[in-house]
């Protein structure tokens, strides 16, 4: 009679390893799935690509320009010389060195979190284009997504503690709506994942029987 052998995984693990066997081969997707996949990751690439120069424009538009197309009103940034003359607003020249590089700062903490989100979309979709899924580097880009959703969703609290230490936008809120839509699915992203992680060593457990 054939013995039955079987080997518990240590707490914590989730996948455990094994000499001289043979794994079953990873599920792979459709062509056609491969290819919208590839398409996604593809129109991911162009956001970051075009949200990312705008950044940087804006960035250095705070720091660096005096003109009439970008000023500071009560309630944020104004773009375009109607809008910077409403009233109570002005050109960024009126504010200090400082109180400018805490904007260009708190522009940068707040699309950090989309930009890195973008990014591990891309990586996500790639993968899937590839036509890998399921494996440890599918996990920790979903992992990493909802780590950033849930930077995101504390940035513009982070942001308004910042300006308000130099007198600025003090009619900008610091909570909005998406925020918390953000939490909620990043919480959900972080779970999803490790429910992947752990049904994959379930699979792993079930295929060590001999």
């Amino acid at each position: 009679m054939a013995d039955i052998l079987s080997f518990e995984a240590k707490r914590g693990q989730c996948r455990p390893q094994t000499r001289g066997q043979r794994k079953p081969p990873r599920p792979r997707l459709h062509a056609d799935l491969r290819a919208r996949a590839g398409l996604f990751a593809a129109g991911c690439s162009a956001l970051l690509a075009v949200f990312g120069f705008g950044l940087a424009l804006l960035v250095m538009g705070v720091l660096g320009y005096d003109g009439a197309f970008l000023g500071a009103a009560p309630g944020g940034l104004c773009v375009g010389s109607l809008s910077c003359s409403s009233p109570g607003a002005a050109h960024l020249g009126a504010l200090s060195a400082g109180q400018r590089e805490a904007i260009a700062a708190s522009l940068v903490l707040l699309a950090a979190p989309a930009l890195m989100i973008l990014a591990h979309l891309r990586g996500l979709f790639r993968l899937y284009a590839a036509g890998i899924v399921f494996t440890v580097d599918n996990i920790v880009q979903i992992s990493r997504i909802g780590l950033w959703l849930l930077a995101y969703s504390a940035a513009p609290f982070i942001v308004h503690r910042l300006l308000d230490a130099f007198g600025l936008f003090p009619d900008q809120p610091w909570f909005r709506p998406d925020q918390a839509a953000a939490l909620v699915i990043g919480l959900s992203l972080l779970l999803v994942a490790r429910i992947i992680d752990c049904g994959e060593e379930l699979e792993q457990r079930r295929d060590l029987y001999i």
